[in-house]
């Protein structure tokens, strides 16, 4: 079976949607964000996956916006054309300036492409912004939160209804910065961003999802190489049946888990298209024919870059090929030959660089390329020969898997990942374990003492995240040698595995700086004789999106139960008792850990030693962080285990005595049982947690977010610009009804129809009224106003209304005649068997009255006369004339007798037949039962036991002459006259107590007696 084929039945096995609110959205999206295309994904009730297609009919969309005079906008192919005319005007390759300023080399080099654009530095956020031709300034999330906008509006008209739930795909080397003004960028376009989904993570899960019966427990490992156009990202995952809980079952689904990540950010087709580009360029300029360099005129450079990229593609399949331009500069043309060993030659050292993202996701992941079930490409860039041949010769096998779409697979992932995580959709569970690219660490300073006794202070450093790190996942550094208030620094780790360019493009590696206030006047609140301090708690969360957020940040204390006081018996029963339902004092009530039931690891920055250059103390992290078996796990041994305590609890251990004990001088607590050496004492109460908030202020430094007065006025700018597009839509649409409707009818006026209707100098007077319309639309200005247009557009409607109409009456009326015609013989055939049936219905015991019989006779008739009578005055009329009925006429005659026989029809289905007497079987004499047989009930005062009526409509020449049916036997079960009718359904009898009393025997035993009185 083909990939179409798997595609389609793989889809409908796997996703089964689920009813909900009539008033929610059910459609969901994803948009594959690419730097030079984007394609949309869409699950809508009917639709299971499908990529939608743009106004143009196209799978995939140019990522470009362009900015006209007046504000207008356009988006893909128009605004690559405006591109190309308006180089200035129209932005491209938006997706890498995210988060960057001027000097970053990344921005640096997008200028030296594309010298036509002026950027500046915005100040206040580190960050660019263009300035458009008619001074207007527009950021880089605001240009993309246009070109997202587009993508939203694409899948709406698609869909047929309002979506704006997505996951947005983005390449593996976004750091925060980049992947939260990401984020920005979508909310601005009015997006509820459901994921950020890196696009290896969406391509495996895409290839997973139809191949879910091929895994097993046994990891399968693979490896993704995606080359696009400005980057290149190499990825192993592996693919394991594992059991996860999901609410409160727990299940056995298929998992995809990232082992190894290795990129190169400035790998892509691009670099060999613009190679291709000054190439073309230096021939132009080498032939002489204009006196002008090409490499300085923005507009001849534009079209250069568009045909290389034409000719790029080419070369992918033939060996050669023209390279062409018709008026290139100063009048002009351009042509001239282009070979795929020239082009390899001329970009030999880029195909160089496909072994190194190889070998740093190799040696990340840990994985030998002999572990490797297949090498599958991904990416438009991996369709040149030459990246291939330079990928099998790095990987060492004989061939390379094509299995995907290489330029749908990542959003097809996507928009499984959004209906997955959607309310309005069940998905079968396929989870997504993604990694961590780049390590987290916190960072702060701790007062010790100098070895001569001074005091000073000293920077720790503890990896929060390591690189790697399976995320979403939550952590908890502890902080226990602080007795104030103090701060922390969270930044990224080590970088150096980073190529020299993807360092300097990387940014800054300070996260944020975080304040803590309050935890000074919690300890003087709580720490006292029986309560000691164990450390403020700051928990992190990396999401679903890679964004790492400090949830919450609390302290913890410890209260030790006190010897002195003597608690009476009723006393700890009540104790017992409150401690069993929950304690209402906060004093002394033990808090769930909000880190419960995650996958959550535990760092503290508790060690005896402390400088940062100690590598013990990194060790002890990584080892503890590299433990997935408990949830919550403590990182030194001198650390008190207050939640060791709690899980001991949790397993049932709090009927147990435990006994407190001081084994160190900072008086830690051991909460084991010590039943075995204390025989003669009893047992105290287990200590007490305490946990009190502490308030955090985070200050973010490597990209500084937008103020609410700067977003408030970007959406205004955003909503204003939208309602500029659907005026110019609605105008566009209307000059085209103008336009072509105008056209139209002066054509339809020579038809033969349309002659035959009219007289001739109704058409010339129409003919003239349309070219006044015509010349009116030719010469109307820019500037003129949708309402003018409307107007227009009206007036001509007008003019040809008594004309259109007379056309369609002439053609529809004698189809509506026939059709009259045939409901008047459907009506007199229905008629005369309800008549037929009323005769033989013995004692008038019929579904039909004689009253209803002749409503609808008379209307038969009348019906009937009216149509002669139509007919008798229409054909002594011209085409031309005023007929002398319509077919609304018509349709209101019909409407009046088919309401009627549905009248009647849906009486005779709900119609029930009198019930007949039933039998009694209390007497043994056959005198007696021939009686009890031949009596009648109140509620049936006719017919006979264990018989039904059902309706008949016989036919009229049969209605008198059908035979009455045999009684049945005891061998026959009996049966109604309509269920040995094909014609008519049986009505289904009313079941009484008399009934189910009846008793076959009894019957059976005078069956002769039962057929003569039949």
């Amino acid at each position: 079976m083909g990939q179409a084929g798997v595609f389609s039945i793989g889809v409908q096995l796997l996703l089964i949607f689920m009813a909900v609110s009539h008033t929610a959205s059910l459609a969901v999206m994803s948009i594959d964000l690419g730097n030079e295309f984007m394609k949309i994904g869409l699950v809508k009730p009917g639709v299971p996956m499908e990529i939608v297609l743009n106004t143009e009919s196209s799978r995939k969309t140019s990522m470009v916006v362009a900015m006209r005079q007046g504000g207008d906008r356009e988006f893909a192919n128009a605004a690559m054309n405006t591109a190309t005319r308006f180089p200035s005007s129209a932005y491209i390759y938006l997706r890498e300036l995210l988060a960057k300023n001027t000097s970053n080399p990344v921005v640096q080099q997008f200028y030296k492409r594309f010298p036509y654009y002026k950027m500046e530095d915005d100040t206040e956020r580190a960050t660019i912004t263009f300035e458009h031709p008619d001074g207007t300034k527009y950021s880089v999330e605001e240009l993309l939160a246009m070109v997202m906008e587009s993508a939203k509006r694409y899948a709406s008209v698609f869909a047929e209804q309002k979506v704006s739930d997505a996951v947005i795909l983005c390449p593996a080397h976004f750091n925060q910065a980049e992947r939260r003004a990401l984020k920005r960028s979508a909310e601005l376009a009015g997006i509820k961003v459901l994921q950020l989904m890196n696009n290896h993570a969406a391509v495996a899960l895409n290839y997973g999802i139809f191949r879910r019966k091929e895994f097993n427990s046994t990891a399968q490992n693979y490896m993704f190489f995606d080359m696009g156009s400005t980057s290149t990202t190499v990825s192993i995952v592996s693919y394991q049946v594992v059991k996860m809980k999901v609410g409160s079952v727990v299940e056995t689904n298929p998992q995809v888990t990232v082992r190894g990540v290795g990129f190169d950010r400035s790998l892509g087709a691009l670099e060999i298209t613009i190679r291709l580009r000054d190439h073309l360029a230096k021939q132009f300029n080498g032939v002489k024919k204009s006196a002008n360099d090409v490499l300085k005129n923005p507009r001849s450079m534009a079209k250069l870059h568009k045909e290389a990229e034409r000719v790029k593609k080419i070369l992918s399949a033939n060996a050669d090929t023209y390279a062409q331009v018709e008026n290139l500069m100063d009048d002009e043309d351009f042509k001239v030959k282009v070979t795929r060993k020239e082009l390899e030659s001329m970009s030999a050292d880029i195909f160089e660089r496909i072994a190194a993202p190889v070998q740093q996701a190799l040696q990340g992941s840990e994985i030998t390329m002999a572990e490797i079930n297949e090498v599958i490409l991904m990416g438009g860039a991996t369709r040149i020969p030459k990246v291939q041949e330079m990928l099998l010769k790095t990987v060492r096998r004989k061939e390379l898997g094509k299995s995907i779409n290489t330029d749908e697979a990542a959003a097809l992932g996507a928009v499984y990942q959004a209906a997955y995580l959607s309310t309005g959709f069940r998905v079968k569970t396929f989870a997504v374990k993604d990694a961590n690219v780049y390590p987290i660490q916190v960072q702060f300073e701790r007062a010790v003492m100098d070895e001569d006794g001074t005091d000073t202070t000293r920077s720790v450093k503890r990896t929060l995240f390591s690189r790697f790190n399976p995320y979403p996942q939550k952590k908890v550094m502890t902080f226990n040698k602080h007795t104030d208030d103090f701060n922390f620094d969270v930044n990224y780790g080590d970088i150096s595995f980073l190529s020299s360019f993807d360092h300097q493009a990387f940014g800054k590696e300070s996260l944020s700086m975080v304040e803590l206030e309050g935890v000074k006047e919690q300890l003087d609140k709580h720490v006292d004789n029986f309560t000691e301090s164990k450390g403020v708690k700051a928990h992190f969360v990396m999401d679903e999106s890679g964004l790492l957020l400090l949830d919450n940040v609390e302290i913890v204390f410890e209260r030790k139960p006190n010897p002195a006081s003597e608690e009476t018996t009723f006393s700890k029963l009540s104790s017992t008792i409150s401690n069993f339902f929950g304690s209402s004092s906060s004093e002394t009530s033990e808090e769930k850990d909000s880190s419960e039931g995650t996958d959550e690891k535990v760092a503290s920055d508790s060690s005896d030693s402390e400088h940062r250059d100690d590598p013990s103390e990194d060790k002890k992290v990584e080892d503890v962080e590299k433990d997935n078996s408990n949830i919550n796990k403590e990182e030194d041994n001198e650390q008190p285990s207050a939640e060791k305590a709690k899980e001991k609890e949790a397993d049932g251990s709090s009927g147990e005595a435990s006994e407190q004990t001081n084994t160190t001088a900072d008086t830690k607590l051991d909460t084991k049982d010590n039943a075995t050496a204390s025989n003669a004492t009893k047992a105290e109460t287990k200590p007490v947690t305490i946990k009190r908030s502490i308030s955090s202020k985070i200050k973010v430094l490597d990209s500084q977010q937008p103020d609410s007065e700067h977003i408030k006025a970007s959406r205004e700018m955003l909503i204003e610009l939208t309602k500029k597009d659907e005026e110019k839509m609605k105008l566009a649409a209307v000059k085209n009804n103008l336009e072509s409707f105008s056209y139209e009818v002066k054509n339809k006026l020579y038809e033969e129809e349309f002659e035959l209707c009219s007289t001739e100098e109704e058409r010339e007077e129409i003919r003239e009224k349309l070219t006044l319309i015509i010349d009116w639309y030719d010469e109307s200005p820019f500037d003129t106003p949708l309402k003018d247009f409307e107007d227009k557009l009206a007036e001509a409607k007008k003019l040809v209304k008594f004309l259109y109409e007379r056309v369609a009456g002439h053609r529809d009326r004698p189809q509506a005649m026939d059709a009259l015609k045939s409901t008047l013989n459907h009506t007199k055939y229905m008629l005369a068997s309800m008549k037929n049936y009323s005769l033989i219905a013995p004692d008038g015991d019929g579904p039909f009255t004689q009253v209803e019989l002749a409503t609808l006779e008379k209307i038969y008739n009348e019906s009937k006369e009216w149509m002669e009578t139509m007919k008798a005055e229409q054909k002594g009329k011209l085409p031309t004339e005023t007929p002398a009925f319509n077919k609304e006429d018509v349709a209101i005659k019909i409407a009046a007798l088919d309401r009627e026989i549905k009248y009647l029809l849906n009486k005779a289905k709900l119609w029930t037949p009198k019930k007949p007497p039933t039998l009694n079987n209390s007497t043994k004499s056959n005198t007696t039962k021939t009686k009890n047989r031949n009596a009648t009930s109140p509620d049936s005062p006719e017919g006979d036991a264990g018989y039904e009526k059902t309706i008949d409509i016989p036919e009229p020449e049969e209605a008198q002459s059908k035979p009455l049916e045999e009684p049945p036997t005891e061998d026959e079960p009996a049966s109604s006259e309509a269920e040995k009718s094909p014609r008519h359904e049986p009505v289904e009898p009313v079941e009484t107590d008399e009934e189910e009393t009846l008793q076959l025997d009894d019957v059976s035993s005078n069956s002769e007696d039962h057929h003569k009185e039949l």
